[in-house]
């Protein structure tokens, strides 16, 4: 009873103006937390291995120093290494500042992205920033350092990052507007106009979308198919720029695949391999799945037990938005099973995607509010204080590799 007298009373404190000024406070507090310690580390990362070649035009000994050499070191890197050319680009353009002395640019745009990355998962997970909670943001973050398999790899190093952190971040930001046209309640009339100019504009950035790296591609591809059918079971009549943004998609993905670069570059892998070869790969996906996933797949059981336990009018619509995501993510699971290779990196983008469908359940529990909060903030309490440990000891290797 006292716990609950006590939850009572802190909850009608935040709703006072101090409380809500208090709440402001500390979300703002909270992500300069999170930017700094992604500032510190990005800054303590030096630059290794790819980052050196990077910096020349492609196959050159010429240093980057221009723009123009971007675009020259990017037709070079299609033909010869990988199609890979949005994240060629971002990545021989932060490099370019180096080359300059400009280091701090990276560090610092890297961990504003890192931050815009938590809000779109966060968006994506809820489907609004309505009633926005703040240690659900902290949590994705958590999440996000706890199982990712080379966090530092694809959230620190430049190159890493470039093909990671920086790709499902634009995958996630192209998917806004899917998200947005399926919760929004009623849609108000649109000018013709409007709707050519994003008719149009999604093609592009589809492309971009779609050109970030392999996995992606193909869960992105998979998951704008699944928002429109997604919207039609929901009775909502089917956009333009849905279908303009999945040409996109479809051609920027493509791009990579027929690459002359990225041919030439399976072939030096030992090539894709046959069916024998693919249903081995799969074998060894499915056990990495449960190595990696073990502990996420163990949260979404629970999530689903307190979801039947606690909502017993659900229908399947309801898991809608779980199934898109869920699916997205064994997609750019599975689609490596044709790949050479499977590197530990390429699991960023579907955990993150996995991420946001247990995001996406978690929104369907309907537990007592006493009851959840003070669940939350146990499993808070224990992750932080793991988070904690664990970066120190980062902190550690970091120095000594500086």
């Amino acid at each position: 009873m006292n716990f609950d007298a006590a939850d009572r009373k802190l909850m009608s404190f935040l709703q006072t103006k101090k409380g809500k000024r208090l709440k402001a406070a500390a979300a703002i507090g909270i992500v300069a937390v999170i930017f700094f310690a992604q500032l510190f580390f990005c800054w303590l990362t030096p630059l290794s291995a790819d980052d050196y070649s990077y910096s020349f035009i492609w196959k050159s000994d010429i240093k980057i120093t221009n723009l123009s050499q971007i675009f020259v070191s990017a037709e070079s890197h299609y033909q010869e290494w990988s199609g890979r050319v949005v994240n060629h680009i971002i990545a021989q353009f932060f490099l370019m500042f180096n080359n300059l002395g400009f280091d701090f640019v990276w560090d610092v745009c890297n961990s504003l992205v890192y931050i815009g990355l938590l809000f779109l998962i966060y968006y994506h997970s809820k489907g609004t920033f309505k009633g926005f909670k703040l240690w659900w943001l902290a949590a994705i973050h958590l999440c996000l350092w706890l199982f990712i398999p080379d966090y530092a790899g694809c959230f620190y190093w430049l190159i890493g990052s470039s093909n990671y952190c920086w790709s499902i971040t634009l995958a996630l930001l192209f998917l806004v507007p899917y998200t947005r046209y399926i919760y929004i309640l009623s849609e108000r009339k649109r000018c013709v106009f409007a709707e050519i100019a994003q008719t149009l504009l999604f093609l592009p950035c589809g492309i971009i979308a779609g050109n970030t790296n392999e996995n992606t591609g193909v869960a992105l591809v998979v998951m704008t198919v699944l928002f429109a059918v997604r919207a039609k079971l929901e009775k909502k009549k089917l956009r333009p720029w849905m279908f303009s943004g999945l040409l996109g998609v479809i051609i920027g993905f493509g791009a990579i695949l027929l690459s002359p670069g990225q041919q030439l570059r399976a072939q030096e892998s030992g090539g894709f391999g046959g069916i024998g070869t693919w249903i081995k790969n799969a074998v060894f996906i499915t056990m990495d799945v449960f190595d990696y996933l073990a502990v996420p797949l163990l949260l979404l059981a629970v999530a689903l037990i307190l979801i039947f336990a606690s909502n017993k009018k659900l229908k399947l619509n309801d898991f809608y938005g779980f199934l898109t995501f869920f699916i997205g993510s064994g997609s750019a699971i599975y689609c490596m099973v044709v790949s050479p290779q499977f590197p530990d990196r390429s699991w960023t983008p579907p955990v993150i995607l996995a991420i946001i469908a247990f995001g996406q359940l978690l929104s369907l529990v309907r537990a007592s509010n006493g009851i959840y909060r003070r669940s939350v903030c146990a499993a808070m309490a224990v992750a932080v204080l793991y988070f904690g440990s664990t970066y120190v000891a980062t902190y550690l290797d970091l120095k000594q590799t500086y």
